[in-house]
């Protein structure tokens, strides 16, 4: 259990958001601003510790205009880095899923950053090798790598799926155009063991030999 002289400082700032929220004139505002601080916390990897998820919980929020989870940004936190997922991970009693080369797509723009030997959650884009899946004349690779997006996971599998483009998103394609996925249904699914999975998204060479 933490104390006050041993309070992270991400649980630190959660704990000062929620006193300040509490003083907010509606319910809404009250949820919302917990929302832009559990945020800010993850973006800026505010540290959190292995044993911080239970007090997270007891800040969380419902009401009839919203509600406030704090242990539902899982997959923020594996795209800013940060000591969150570890958290989450201990909380849950699950195993990290790390991906050799994830893709992050930007919102407004059609371009991407790849991350490289980074954590992956539900919702997020890895690139597999050639030889994962045979070739597909409707989709497009990057780094001439498939695209697959993380469909869901537990502690012993990762389910992926891969999707298709419509003709047309082939013939005006554009720099962001591999990530195009919503709104239909995969043409693909795989399920892997995490012995397959480590075939596939081998660890880095530092941490084979540590």
């Amino acid at each position: 259990m933490n104390t006050i002289q041993t309070l992270s400082a991400g649980l630190a700032f959660m704990h000062a958001a929620a006193a300040a929220a509490a003083k907010a004139p509606t319910d809404r505002e009250r949820v919302r601003a917990m929302k832009d601080a559990m945020q800010v916390a993850i973006r800026n990897c505010f540290e959190f510790h292995l044993t911080d998820g239970a007090a997270l919980l007891s800040l969380a929020l419902e009401t009839r205009w919203g509600d406030f989870r704090p242990l539902e940004y899982y997959r923020e936190g594996c795209l800013a880095g940060g000591s969150y997922p570890a958290m989450w991970e201990a909380h849950h009693q699950m195993r990290p899923w790390v991906a050799h080369k994830a893709v992050v797509a930007k919102e407004m723009l059609p371009c991407y950053d790849i991350l490289e030997d980074r954590r992956v959650a539900v919702g997020m884009a890895v690139l597999m090798p050639e030889s994962f899946d045979s070739p597909d004349e409707a989709t497009l690779p990057i780094q001439d790598m498939q695209v697959w997006w993380v469909n869901a996971m537990t502690d012993e599998l990762i389910r992926v799926c891969r999707y298709r483009l419509h003709p047309e998103e082939l013939a005006q394609r554009t720099f962001g155009s591999p990530l195009i996925h919503h709104s239909r249904s995969p043409f693909r699914v795989r399920t892997l063991m995490r012995e397959e999975w480590e075939e596939v998204n081998p660890a880095p060479a530092e941490q084979k030999a540590a």
